[in-house]
């Protein structure tokens, strides 16, 4: 994936997905209408010199931790690819740009979730962390803490995002996990 998809993905997986919570059931039409727009969004970066600019507006503003896709769009809409990108949206199957986002919130919050698991799951890995750190005498102590505050850090964030994910989400996504690493996974 480019590095703007791969950007999308990080705003979304940051945000705080307030909304989530009160959002229908996903259903296997919704997830491969997303999967679809981001294969389009795809081909555009890989034709469309102004892409860059549909992205800037998320280094704008609040850091990426209390951005949501939303607000994303809304700072995005000035960028001269924008009317491009909300056709590939619509064309996608999406009534408008709000639409997508809430869909690409819900999905990439359900597919986060089967990535990194449950909050026992998370808190094994940073215990494996926590030894792997204490195995390193290269690094000091300042180091070591260092990182493991980021892993800390992140952990909280996903755990976060991704505590209110519906069962029924999680089923829906992970029938789609194949095609969904395809199109998120790094080329």
């Amino acid at each position: 994936m480019k590095k703007y998809l791969q950007a999308l993905l990080a705003a979304v997986c940051l945000s705080l997905l307030a909304s989530l919570a009160m959002a229908a059931d996903l259903t296997d039409q919704h997830v491969q209408n997303y999967i679809a727009s981001l294969k389009a969004l795809d081909a555009l970066e890989a034709d469309e010199e102004d892409f860059d600019g549909w992205f800037d507006a998320m280094d704008e503003g609040e850091s990426e931790e209390h951005v949501t896709m939303a607000e994303v769009i809304e700072r995005s809409k000035g960028a001269p690819v924008y009317a491009k990108v909300e056709k590939i949206v619509q064309n996608n199957g999406f009534s408008n740009m709000a639409d997508w986002a809430a869909t690409a919130d819900q999905v990439n919050a359900a597919y986060m979730r089967i990535l990194m698991g449950d909050a026992q799951e998370m808190e094994k890995e940073l215990a494996e962390v926590r030894a792997e750190l204490d195995e390193m005498p290269d690094l000091s102590a300042e180091q070591k803490q260092a990182i493991l505050s980021m892993a800390n850090e992140a952990a909280q964030v996903v755990e976060t995002m991704t505590k209110d994910v519906s069962e029924a989400d999680i089923a829906v996504v992970q029938r789609h996990l194949e095609a969904l690493n395809e199109v998120l996974d790094d080329e």
